[in-house]
């Protein structure tokens, strides 16, 4: 009956294989409340990963001998929106003091883009300052001819000192005489009348036109699209273990060790599941040495390590095949990968398990 015996044990390891699956996430934490009723996974799962997280994991684990089973889940992360005030100020010289026209010269919005954020500044209309620049003045000279006919006599005293031109008084300055007609006395031809011609000029002040200076705030938010990874936190519940009962009608016979197995199509799949055991043990290189990290197969020939990428220390890895597996690759191409990066390499060894060190 010894292949009873191996049959059972072929079970009991398959049995094994079915409670652990493979996944490609980081695993940050693992907390088990005081009574030990409930443990909790914390994982840190990439974007791509999100949409099979969850049906690759594992529904029944062991931590610290005590066996549990998945309860549910939550998770938080992903992408996320961070949303920043801004605020800023705005100076511009303008020609009026009419709020509408200075409105328009401001501009009502301002664009922002700065270190991923983009956003728009509003401008605050109750808040404009408007100062008044007086700019000065300047002098005009304001001049004026004026011909004075007809006087007897050639005497300032007959000649106004002062006139008005656009309603500025002009002072008298100047004056030139001219002989307008004679008559004669006697033997002698004299001067009868005068023509004075009179200069007349004042100064006119005229002030530069005034400037206004603008001082306006303009506030706002900008916001920055931000990629993260999920956290999912994972509940399972211990599973006590029932006590089997026996019918009385079952006898075990102890010298032959017999126990009921499953049927023979059963026992033909779990030896396949044998077969395809994780047969593949993976090193990390950390603090000066090798330290194991998991245990994977290889399937068709490829040895994926995508699952330890977000957990590594270091990119350079050693991996130890099994002695049955190093048999069977003996002289054969196999193909390592991660995430994008894949090497190939041929098994050629002459110690019983063949072992790699790779960087990738």
């Amino acid at each position: 009956m010894n292949w009873f015996k191996k049959v059972l044990a072929v079970c009991s390891f398959c049995t094994l294989l079915t409670t652990t699956n493979c996944l490609a996430v980081t695993q940050e934490n693992t907390d088990i409340t005081d009574d030990k009723l409930n443990c909790y996974k914390t994982y840190l799962v990439q974007e791509d990963e999100k949409d099979t997280f969850i049906e690759t994991l594992d529904k029944d684990i062991e931590v610290f001998g005590e066996k549990y089973t998945f309860d549910s889940y939550t998770s938080e992360g992903g992408t996320t929106t961070d949303t920043i005030d801004i605020s800023t100020t705005k100076k511009i010289t303008s020609g009026t003091n009419n709020l509408n026209s200075i409105i328009n010269q401001l501009g009502r919005t301002i664009h922002y883009e700065k270190d991923g954020y983009i956003g728009e500044y509003q401008l605050n209309t109750e808040n404009i300052q408007i100062k008044t620049n007086y700019n000065g003045f300047r002098e005009d000279l304001i001049e004026e001819t004026i011909n004075y006919t007809g006087l007897e006599r050639n005497d300032l005293d007959f000649i106004p000192k002062q006139t008005e031109k656009d309603g500025l008084t002009l002072d008298l300055l100047n004056v030139e005489w001219e002989v307008e007609t004679t008559k004669m006395i006697g033997e002698y031809e004299v001067a009868d009348l005068y023509t004075a011609k009179c200069y007349y000029a004042g100064k006119q002040r005229v002030n530069y036109p005034n400037t206004y200076s603008v001082t306006a705030e303009y506030t706002g938010t900008a916001t920055k699209e931000i990629l993260t990874p999920y956290t999912y936190t994972v509940k399972y519940n211990k599973v006590e273990e029932e006590i089997p009962t026996v019918s009385p009608e079952v006898v075990e016979k102890k010298e032959n060790n017999i126990i009921p197995i499953a049927s023979g199509s059963t026992v033909i799949i779990l030896v396949i599941l044998f077969f395809l055991s994780k047969n593949v043990t993976v090193y990390n290189y950390r603090d000066g040495k090798y330290i194991k990290v998991g245990k994977t197969i290889l399937n068709n020939n490829t040895i994926n390590l995508t699952k330890y990428s977000m957990s590594e220390v270091t990119n350079k890895y050693k991996l130890e095949f099994s002695k049955r597996l190093t048999n069977k690759l003996q002289g054969k191409m196999i193909t390592i990968s991660k995430g994008k990066n894949k090497i190939k390499t041929l098994v050629n060894t002459d110690s019983e398990k063949y072992s790699i060190e790779i960087r990738l």
